[in-house]
């Protein structure tokens, strides 16, 4: 008998629950303009047409739900939060008390202080007990209440941290790469936590993925978020028929199933996960404009924030600055996750620089290597000291051109990926086939097909001018230049039995072979191209005479005691390249 008026910004679905009113831009016949309100702003509409000016009170409130909504910040989000940042300037008691606790000054707080530090310790309770606390702390007008509120809320937080890191460990050695899209279960993962979980594997992996976990009632719950372009509430409206219940929008959702349901759920949303473009798979990093670090100014950075507030939709610009030499590195945070980066530019500026959550990738890094790095330069104030810190998005290490002593070829240091990797191939303006292009490789005509994370092989009859400085701008990514001169030196290319069981005696001598040293060693002491040492390092593969091993960034090859005496003639690879060999060259 009570009057109900639902106000939401979810997709909706085609059952609309009885009310007085239901108010969602998202609804078939609305004829709203802006479909992008965060929930707070359907919220906001409503009190200002109910408050009128005293509505305006609110926007501090609309702009902290708006940023945790993860909507995009343009439109009438936009306004919202950058008039709601203005009213924070001045907080409420509650707001202010966690502000301290989190460190940050009111009269400069930004999107990211939103979305990086209010929000999470706000969600926390909510995440592991419930939202009772960050309500009364929104509402208190004691400083005392609100400061044991705060704390607690920080305490909270640090928590949520603690299961979500020990979480992501585990769903991470759950994951199978080759997946189009994750679906992952563990009955005691906490259902507060795995939406945030689903984030740093989306982050990792770049796939859509779901967490699930088992509720009180026995039901599995869980959290969803996807990549650009995949739509992840229609794609579990497509799979209803195992579900209970889903909800959400396209790049976030909500799910819950019965446990027997669970297989069925997971084949038929891998048959709609079967339909992603390729395409989408791959993580694209927009950069807004190549820089030298010199041109990183607080003049610079004072201008980038009359762009403000950053966020979805309107993310802060992204720099590319190359040939930037690496002169210190050390792991910061808790769990030493985070690297501090020492960087100097070509004219010799330094910079410093942090990297968050990928330590990892920079263990095979040494100390004067140049990278060419992706950033978002950050303005820092530290007991009135102000410095520019860079904020590194992604780098690709700067390799140098080898050349061999072999006239008809130019090598990059060789540098095999894992059996599983993908290898792409370039022959720009050519029409014949390499003969170490085995069976599933991907052969690409054109750069923009390169898939990140594979290797890119050029290879040209020689290197024009313009080719040159096609090598010349992709040093970062091409693994293997090699120049081929025509008719005659294909022999020098493909070894035949004498030369397959010298190189293969040449392996057998080492017990453990460094890839990287090995290629470039092997080419001097038989004056050849690193691609001869791949492609007989991949016929002895093929006959069972060598295992490929990766471990701690290090692949190697293992010599293995032959079972039998093998046949040249079972090895596709040598088969190819012995045909190819016999080809005439147009």
């Amino acid at each position: 008998g009570i009057d109900l008026i639902i106000t939401d910004h979810h997709t909706p679905s085609e059952i609309i629950p009885a009310a007085v009113a239901v108010i969602n831009p998202r609804l078939k016949h609305c004829l709203y303009p802006f479909k992008d309100l965060a929930g707070v702003g359907v919220a906001y509409k409503l009190a200002a047409a109910l408050l009128e000016d005293a509505a305006h009170e609110l926007l501090d409130l609309v702009a902290v739900g708006t940023v945790a909504d993860l909507v995009p910040l343009k439109g009438e989000n936009r306004l919202y939060v950058k008039q709601g940042l203005l009213e924070l300037g001045t907080p409420r008691v509650g707001l202010g008390a966690l502000m301290q606790v989190a460190g940050i000054d009111p009269e400069c707080v930004t999107a990211g202080n939103i979305g990086y530090a209010i929000a999470p310790r706000l969600n926390a309770a909510g995440r592991l007990q419930d939202a009772s606390l960050p309500i009364e702390l929104l509402q208190t007008s004691s400083y005392d209440r609100a400061n044991e509120i705060a704390g607690k809320l920080d305490a909270l937080n640090r928590e949520r941290q603690q299961i979500e890191s020990s979480i992501t460990e585990e769903a991470m050695g759950m994951v199978e790469p080759s997946a189009r899209a994750l679906i992952l279960y563990a009955h005691h993962w906490s259902h507060g936590v795995v939406g945030i979980v689903a984030s740093r594997l989306v982050e990792r992996f770049y796939r859509p993925t779901i967490l699930l976990c088992r509720d009180e009632d026995g039901k599995l719950r869980g959290s969803g978020r996807s990549v650009s372009g995949f739509d992840l509430v229609g794609a579990l409206r497509r799979c209803e028929a195992h579900l209970e219940r889903c909800g959400g929008h396209a790049m976030a959702a909500g799910l819950s199933l019965q446990e027997e349901a669970l297989p069925a759920f997971i084949a038929a949303f891998a048959e709609v996960a079967a339909e992603i473009d390729d395409e989408l798979l791959v993580p694209k990093l927009r950069i807004d404009a190549e820089v030298t670090l010199a041109d990183i100014t607080e003049s610079m950075l004072t201008d980038l924030e009359l762009l403000a507030p950053f966020g979805m939709g309107n993310p802060q610009p992204n720099f590319a600055a190359k040939s930037i030499k690496l002169v210190e590195k050390r792991l910061v945070g808790k769990q030493s996750e985070h690297l501090r980066l020492g960087l100097v530019g070509e004219g010799g500026q330094v910079a410093s620089a942090i990297m968050f959550n990928q330590a990892n990738r920079f263990t095979d890094v040494d100390l004067g290597e140049k990278l060419n790095i992706a950033f978002r330069p950050t303005l820092d104030e530290y007991r009135g000291r102000r410095s520019i810190s860079l904020r590194l998005q992604d780098f690709v290490q700067v390799k140098e051109l080898w050349l061999v002593t072999n006239p008809c070829v130019s090598d990059r240091v060789f540098s095999p990926l894992p059996q599983e990797a993908k290898n792409y191939f370039f022959a720009p303006a050519h029409n014949f086939t390499p003969f170490f292009i085995r069976a599933g490789d991907k052969v690409c005509m054109n750069l923009t097909e390169q898939e990140s994370g594979s290797s890119l092989i050029l290879l040209t009859t020689a290197l024009s001018q313009e080719e040159s400085r096609l090598q010349a701008s992709f040093n970062y990514s091409v693994d293997t230049v090699l120049v081929y001169n025509g008719k005659g030196q294909k022999s020098l290319l493909a070894p035949d039995r004498g030369a397959l069981a010298a190189y293969y005696r040449y392996f057998i001598s080492k017990e453990a072979i460094n890839l990287a040293q090995f290629a470039k060693d092997f080419s001097l002491y038989f004056s050849v191209a690193y691609s001869v040492a791949a492609s007989s390092a991949h016929i002895f593969k093929e006959l069972g005479l060598v295992e490929f091993r990766y471990d701690a960034g290090v692949l190697t090859i293992k010599p293995l005691p032959p079972a039998q005496k093998q046949e040249l003639s079972r090895s596709q690879n040598y088969m190819a390249l012995q045909t190819w060999n016999k080809e005439d060259v147009s």
